[in-house]
């Protein structure tokens, strides 16, 4: 059996963090320091399908709907891989959710420093959860994201235990303008040739009305293929007013 060039490419892409990781695990041997040295292997997305340059990027994603870029569950769950042999017992597996925001507080707990009292956080502590001590983190969580100013309506999602709200993408706010895609691509590839934050204006853009929200029960359906919004409306209302929340809080829109 033979494989695509772009296969191809995402194989050894592996192998090179194979190998980088690696290096990085016999460097801290070397100095003594591994047993103590926490090594956090994780992503910041799911994986990007279609293709890209010729190449197609259409890879394993566990049956998930989605894929990066959008809220589904394709989208943002990704692996968490956790080496810590001095602070964790080898091979327990979780499959609590955990997020982002959580990490602040976690690897504070793990250091053992405590949270300054001044911030307010969006995450918790999970730690208790990494070893076993306590089976559920479960706090409201919420992802959103789209070009340009943010819309709390597009491509946003809250997690209440097993239930999940998520608001689809609105095509056209998904869209980046000719010009900025050039320039973008420029700042990438030639940053010798810029000086500075640039800042280009917001293109004018007429958005339609957002499609309704989506509800599932991801311990029924972790593949997210039946909308229960229509079923149950008052949890849709009350996940979406909790979105539109915590939207309001960290954009101040």
């Amino acid at each position: 059996m033979g494989f695509s060039l772009g296969a191809s490419l995402i194989y050894a892409m592996i192998e090179v963090m194979d190998e980088g990781i690696g290096r990085i695990n016999e460097r801290l041997k070397e100095h003594g320091i591994a047993d103590n040295t926490i090594v956090i292997f994780t992503s910041d997305n799911g994986p990007a399908f279609g293709a890209w340059n010729g190449f197609s990027q259409r890879r394993f994603n566990f049956g998930w709907n989605g894929q990066k870029g959008n809220t589904y569950e394709g989208g943002i769950r990704v692996p968490l891989i956790i080496r810590w042999a001095g602070g964790l017992d080898a091979g327990l597996r979780s499959d609590e959710l955990a997020h982002y925001t959580d990490w602040f507080p976690t690897l504070l707990a793990m250091v053992g420093l405590d949270v300054p009292t001044d911030l307010q956080l969006d995450g918790v502590n999970a730690l208790p959860v990494l070893r076993g001590e306590r089976g559920k983190i479960n706090p409201l969580r919420f992802w959103q994201w789209n070009r340009y100013s943010p819309l709390s309506a597009c491509n946003a999602a809250a997690r209440d235990g097993d239930w999940k709200l998520l608001r689809p993408q609105i095509r056209e706010a998904m869209e980046v303008s000719p010009v900025d895609t050039a320039l973008d691509h420029a700042i990438k590839y030639f940053p010798e040739y810029f000086d500075g934050v640039l800042e280009a204006p917001e293109p004018e853009r007429t958005l339609p009305p957002p499609p309704p929200a989506l509800l599932f029960n991801l311990a029924d359906d972790p593949g997210e293929q039946v909308d229960l919004a229509a079923q149950y409306p008052v949890k849709v209302a009350s996940m979406e007013a909790a979105l539109e929340r915590w939207f309001i809080d960290v954009t101040g829109l």
